[in-house]
């Protein structure tokens, strides 16, 4: 085999690895990868190679000291930093904070003028039973004393990390917020999400653990981080040394199991400041700076693109941002509800406020009217993003697609993953026009949160077909690619076929499979199609011209 350095740049990062049978090179199909390098504190190549080995503690000493000073220069060096914070239209503050400063933990109600600064917990809650969360019943005596040690390990953990930060307040969603006996508290604090992530002097990130009980804190098993390891002899000066390679890159920073969880991506998108304990490295990262700061691979500093929608505050960044292209910044909303799709959620009904906070960011980054969300989708750009499907190819995807509310043109109303129409897109080809849409809000104070009942009124072309369980037939051909939102479905009978998209480039007709439900003109989505149309039957969709339909 031979080893070949990737990085051009002053530091060593990796080598590309080529296989070689009797001196010749194997073709590139058969196998070309990629060795990651890391040296130990104190070698002669440590200026070369800034990778170091992962460290089995999470928060020793010297990793406790370096966050601090970096939470420091954030606060009094980083503009970008400040400025995303004092830049916010809204400064709601949380109804609670947990007071952790002496060994008495315990609530205190704040108000909306409260100058505290807080530490804010993200993790998994998992499946415990133990009811150690804050109930109606159990505020008064919270507001006295929250005994320690019935808290699971996760919030014990983050305690201790506040307080080692020199903080004295925590927000944590089970215990800052009423789980039981209160829906208007829950409410109310729902809408607050992206003020009280955006608001937190720093986000503590438990990532490495699956559940609350499971704390974040403990040492990590080396022999699980690292696989094979193999020793490179490499000569410094005349002398002789070992650089380290390894197959697997340690960079877990979207391979954790908190990433696995809706609730989780606004968490952290939103954090100006964040602390991840991940299952191979902690990581500190702000607006300007991102580094790991326990070994594993180097991070490079943080750069964010200043028009670019990417959940992250981007577009406050610099005081003269430009002007985002309305296509540009849709497209990116479409990839964060792509991302936001493949993640998972204990309640159907939490589909749409677990992202509310990233849309209400959106809204106000891209200067977009907030009644023009409709359930997931910008009425903007309406056509387009309804022109989503249920991703089969992704594992589980299959099982867990099932419709779960009668929402039924909007993606939040199936379970799993989804895909849109990959950019870029010509928007001059949509053919179908929004009129209206009419919406029931579950809280109608919060124009992000839980849809109770929506209909969407349209204008476009609608076809009748004949699906035979198999295939969807028009007249004269078969219609092409056809993905049902239930994928038990195999009924046959007659459906419509709502004409959305033209892609002349690619020679495809994109829409959506509708159901009748009530008289001539109201209708279900059940589906996606992609028709790939012969030249005789080009303007098949136009023949009989646009109609009115509602969409339930």
């Amino acid at each position: 085999m031979s080893l070949t350095r990737i990085d051009n740049g002053p530091k060593f990062h990796s080598v590309s690895i080529k296989w070689m049978h009797d001196g010749i090179s194997l073709p590139e199909e058969n196998e070309i990868d990629k060795l990651h390098a890391f040296v130990p504190e104190g070698s002669p190549l440590a200026q070369h190679i800034p990778t170091r080995p992962c460290k089995p503690a999470v928060f020793p000493s010297e990793t406790k000291r370096a966050v601090r000073s970096w939470l420091d220069k954030c606060q009094k060096c980083h503009s970008s930093c400040k400025n995303a914070i004092e830049a916010l239209p809204f400064a709601e503050k949380p109804a609670r904070l947990v007071a952790v400063e002496s060994q008495n933990e315990h609530l205190e109600e704040t108000d909306t003028k409260d100058p505290r600064s807080y530490v804010a917990l993200s993790y998994c809650w998992g499946d415990s039973e133990s009811k150690w969360y804050t109930t109606q019943q159990s505020l008064n005596r919270y507001l006295v004393q929250i005994e320690h040690s019935p808290l699971p390990q996760t919030i014990k953990d983050a305690i201790y990390i506040t307080r080692e930060l020199g903080h004295s307040y925590l927000w944590v969603d089970a215990l800052c917020i009423i789980q039981e006996g209160n829906e208007i508290d829950k409410r109310r604090e729902l809408r607050k999400m992206a003020s009280i992530y955006c608001g937190a002097s720093v986000v503590l990130s438990a990532a490495r653990a699956r559940d609350s009980a499971e704390g974040f804190l403990q040492n990590r098993k080396l022999n699980e981080i690292y696989d094979t390891v193999f020793e490179l002899h490499v000569l410094v000066e005349g002398m002789g040394t070992y650089a380290f390679l390894l197959h697997e890159h340690t960079d877990n920073s979207k391979d954790d199991p908190i990433d696995e969880r809706g609730w989780t991506l606004q968490e952290h998108s939103l954090a100006v400041r964040l602390l991840r304990f991940g299952s191979k490295q902690t990581r500190w990262g702000c607006m300007q700076t991102g580094p790991n700061v326990d070994g594993g691979c180097h991070c490079s500093t943080t750069t964010i693109d200043p028009i670019a929608f990417n959940g992250e505050l981007s577009s406050r960044l610099q005081e003269d941002q430009g002007q985002m292209p309305d296509d540009w910044k849709y497209d990116n909303w479409m990839k964060v509800v792509k991302e936001y799709r493949s993640r998972k959620l204990s309640k159907p009904s939490d589909c749409l406020p677990a992202l509310g906070a990233l849309a209400q960011m959106f809204a106000i980054e891209t200067k977009i009217d907030a009644r023009s969300y409709y359930a997931g989708l910008w009425a903007e750009d309406l056509p387009l993003q309804l022109l989503w499907w249920r991703d089969d190819f992704k594992d589980g995807s299959k099982a867990e697609s099932m419709k779960t509310s009668n929402l039924s043109w909007s993606w939040a109303s199936i379970r799993g993953d989804i895909q849109y129409l990959s950019p870029p897109h010509s928007r001059e080809r949509i053919t179908l026009r929004t009129i209206d849409c009419c919406i029931v809000l579950k809280d109608q104070s919060f124009l992000f949160g839980e849809v109770q009942s929506a209909k969407l009124n349209l204008d476009g072309y609608l076809r009748k077909v004949y699906w035979d369980g198999h295939v969807l037939y028009t007249p004269s051909s078969d219609i092409g690619q056809v993905v049902f939102d239930d994928p038990t479905r195999n009924s046959s009978g007659l459906l419509w076929l709502l004409h959305i998209y033209s892609n002349h480039i690619r020679g495809k007709e994109h829409g959506l499979i509708l159901e009748k439900v009530e008289n001539e003109s109201v209708f279900k989505r059940i589906g996606y199609f992609e028709a790939n149309l012969n030249s005789s039957e080009e303007n098949w969709f136009q023949l009989h011209g646009k109609q009115m339909i509602t969409i339930l």
